[in-house]
């Protein structure tokens, strides 16, 4: 965890460009501020799917202990404490990037504007709550670590085939489809950061993986 803190931290750092002098960051203070905003939330979105795949091996795929958990407490209540846990701990991470990415810039350049902080930091706590969602679905119901491999090419195909100041009905077909199954933040014209489909339909899918992860965990072998 903070290793990946660190990388995101040299990350920001370097994007903000306070290496350039004040007066050229404030003769073009929104492009350096959008270019900051774009670097930034990219960077932090892979840091947090890699987080979040990290947590999930360990809670899942390394931990021995299911088998004395369940063996004294009901199934349920093991898996439900574990997503919880999990969570807890993926949503604490995810709200300490969205803090660096607007407390850096804020002390090392002129031309931070944090007016959408709580939209940042409301679209990055549901990115990071679905894959957390869809991590822990795959390993629970195909019970190997290589379809984590699978899933998170997935949201790296998703990632580089993003597609940026468009408007959300310009989207191509194959961003489309696979955004259903990746969905990812992407900068709209006229709209500013939002997934495809908005955050209610993945918060609706979080809630779906969950549910089903929670119901074959505990009518399944483990």
């Amino acid at each position: 965890m903070l290793s990946l803190v660190l990388v995101y931290l040299i990350g920001v750092t370097y994007f903000s460009r306070f290496y350039l002098s004040e007066a050229e960051l404030l003769f073009d203070r929104e492009f350096y501020y959008n270019e900051y905003m774009l670097e930034s939330i990219n960077l932090g979105k892979i840091m947090i799917v890699l987080f979040n795949f990290v947590l999930i091996t360990n809670s899942f795929v390394f931990n021995k202990y299911d088998y004395f958990l369940i063996s004294r407490k009901p199934r349920k209540k093991v898996i439900f404490s574990k997503i919880f846990i999990v969570f807890i701990i993926s949503t604490i991470y995810t709200f300490m990037l969205v803090i660096l990415l607007y407390l850096i810039p804020s002390f090392l350049t002129p031309y931070m504007l944090p007016d959408n902080f709580f939209i940042i930091a409301r679209l990055l706590a549901v990115f990071s709550a679905y894959y957390l969602a869809l991590f822990t679905f795959i390993i629970i119901i195909f019970k190997h670590i290589y379809f984590l491999f699978f899933s998170f090419a997935g949201f790296l195909v998703s990632f580089l085939s993003s597609e940026f100041l468009i408007e959300k009905n310009q989207s191509s077909s194959f961003n489309a489809f696979i955004s259903l199954l990746f969905p990812d933040i992407t900068r709209f014209i006229n709209f500013g950061y939002d997934f495809l489909y908005g955050s209610i339909f993945v918060l609706s899918l979080t809630i779906g993986l969950i549910l089903v992860s929670i119901k074959h965990y505990t009518i399944c072998d483990i």
